[in-house]
């Protein structure tokens, strides 16, 4: 097994270990550098919402973040390409430092668990009017309720094919806390 494939396979394990109530992953069967999140069970404004994101991780990884996208409409992030996040690719050679709103730039011990719930789920969760960034376009929480009705059905249309990843992925590993309702 090569290093990467050794990393690869930690930060997979590290995930179903951590058990998280809010995401879970797959890895691409043809591309272990590829990965779907799925996050659920948030609350206000997103209750009831399914959303997949799709990371892609550079093969220096965790010298250097992921690219990620969004796959499924949610209100904040823009679906089509790179996203802006302070600990993501456009800020991968800032150096951490502190401010009145926390550490800047990537930081290869957060890993993939630290990526999702600071990168993605803590800009869903507190993105503020003041904020911006590169596909960010934050709408009001009416349209967030909206999104989050409808991105069952999104995602059984346009992304059938991780919709699938994620069944199998639930019949596998059917203990993990994403599965339960909030």
């Amino acid at each position: 097994m090569t290093s990467l494939a050794r990393r690869i396979d930690g930060q997979f394990k590290k995930v179903l270990k951590d058990n998280n109530n809010y995401y879970t992953c797959c890895i691409d069967l043809d591309n272990p550098l590829v990965w779907y999140v799925l996050i659920k069970n948030l609350p206000e404004p997103y209750i009831d919402g399914e959303y997949y994101f799709k990371l892609k991780l550079p093969k220096d990884f965790p010298d250097n973040p992921p690219e990620f996208e969004a796959l499924t409409p949610n209100g904040l992030i823009s679906l089509g390409g790179n996203v802006c996040v302070s600990i993501g690719i456009y800020h991968r050679n800032d150096h951490s430092r502190s401010s009145s709103r926390g550490h800047f730039g990537w930081q290869p011990c957060l890993g993939i668990s630290g990526f999702i719930l600071q990168g993605i789920i803590n800009a869903l969760l507190s993105f503020g009017d003041s904020d911006h960034g590169v596909r960010l376009n934050n709408m009001s929480d009416v349209v967030k309720k909206e999104l989050a009705k409808k991105s069952k059905d999104y995602n059984s249309e346009k992304n059938k094919e991780v919709k699938d990843l994620f069944r199998i992925h639930r019949e596998m590993f059917s203990d993990l806390n994403v599965w339960k309702e909030s």
